[in-house]
């Protein structure tokens, strides 16, 4: 009766938990680095300094002014587009963990099984010595 219930538990309520902590994982990740926000403001200007507007400021002023905030504007889309591609490669390789880790979930109270099953036939496995 305990083996029944520990393996209904393991594959109901203990691969909820697991599924759940893996997605709130997954969700603070996706929270970490707001690609949606990065892509809305991908050529805002980074961390302008001196590239104020003025409307009564000499023309040489108003061009500099104007390739200053354009500069600034490739830095920040070059900064945000490094973010977007180490954003989307973490959430990449973290999906992979987590569908591995649903199927170890699902797997591993199989694996004595299988271990004894083996035993049983004798497949044992050749080292190279």
């Amino acid at each position: 009766m305990l083996l029944i219930s520990l393996f209904s538990w393991w594959y109901t309520g203990g691969l909820k938990v697991r599924a759940r902590g893996l997605l709130a994982a997954l969700t603070r990740t996706l929270d970490l680095f707001s690609i949606g926000l990065l892509l809305k403001t991908l050529f805002a200007p980074f961390r302008q300094i001196s590239a104020a507007q003025s409307a009564t400021a000499p023309i040489d002023v108003k061009f500099r002014m104007f390739f200053d905030r354009t500069f600034s504007r490739l830095i920040g889309a070059v900064m945000r587009m490094i973010v977007i591609v180490a954003g989307l490669l973490t959430i990449l390789v973290q999906t992979i963990i987590s569908i591995f880790m649903i199927v170890l979930h699902l797997v591993l109270p199989l694996l004595p099984v299988v271990g004894i099953v083996m035993l049983i036939f004798g497949w044992v496995p050749k080292w190279p010595i």
